[in-house]
């Protein structure tokens, strides 16, 4: 019997807080999410999966926004799981909350962030369908706007050609002091500028991983580690796995793999 996970992703356009809607069923088991600098609002239509907090195991509310993640998340379901949900551009956790870094690493009932009123129509959208969910998901607000939007659009489009870069070199590059970098970043995304930038290396060795071309210690250097030390204590963070382990094909990355 195929137990792979059925996937589906549809993008939403026009809306400046959000990426797309995607719905996940995959039997029971265990799962690693890997953090990549996107919130999620999440609407599960089966029994909620438990979450590894640090200190134990806690079931997630049926409804859900999961905060900023710097860390891989460990998630345990029983039975099969079933799921529909949004997901937010990296600076769109903004609209929902002026604290996002208050919400970092954790999932929390949707109703107490954005309301029952709105919570409960984007469930019952959830429930019909992802065209239903894509077009509720439009009406979201939109982050603010001004400098620190701007300025986080730009570092990622500076990150995608240069993962290695420091915090120093990128607010070189936008020409701004390391402090107002920090404030731009914790307002917009919940992440300090080193975690965005770890969080970005990471996916850039991991795609290296997966093309396959050049050895591990190339790779780490190709994507701004100082070794492959350091790139494989990065990847057990953010993956719970090695590099070695991802080149053989363990681990499943939901929206790169699919």
């Amino acid at each position: 019997m195929d137990t792979s996970p059925a996937y589906h992703f549809l993008p939403v356009r026009g809306q400046p807080a959000v990426d797309g809607v995607w719905s996940l069923e995959t039997g029971p088991g265990e799962d690693r999410i890997a953090p990549d600098t996107s919130c999620e609002l999440i609407f599960h239509l089966a029994d909620p999966p438990q979450e590894w907090t640090g200190t134990g195991w806690k079931q997630q509310p049926r409804t859900l926004l999961y905060g900023p993640l710097t860390r891989v998340l460990q998630l345990r379901f029983a039975g099969p799981m079933k799921l529909r949900a949004i997901r937010l551009k990296p600076g769109g956790i903004g609209a929902l909350t002026s604290n996002p870094a208050a919400l970092r690493d954790a999932s929390h009932d949707l109703a107490g962030i954005m309301g029952e009123t709105l919570a409960s129509s984007l469930e019952h959208a959830a429930r019909r369908g992802l065209t239903e969910l894509r077009d509720h998901a439009l009406a979201l607000p939109a982050p603010p706007a001004g400098r620190r939007a701007q300025r986080i659009a730009r570092a990622a489009d500076i990150l995608a050609t240069s993962p290695g870069l420091t915090a120093r070199g990128l607010a070189d590059k936008l020409g701004i002091s390391i402090r107002t970098l920090d404030r731009s970043f914790l307002a917009q995304t919940g992440l300090r500028p080193g975690e965005y930038l770890r969080i970005h290396r990471y996916h850039a060795a991991r795609r290296a991983i997966a093309a396959g071309e050049t050895g591990l210690a190339q790779i780490a250097i190709d994507s701004g580690y100082a070794d492959q030390a350091h790139m494989t204590r990065e990847f057990r963070r953010f993956s719970g796995l090695t590099p070695r382990r991802k080149r053989a094909g363990e681990g499943h990355d939901l929206y790169y793999d699919n």
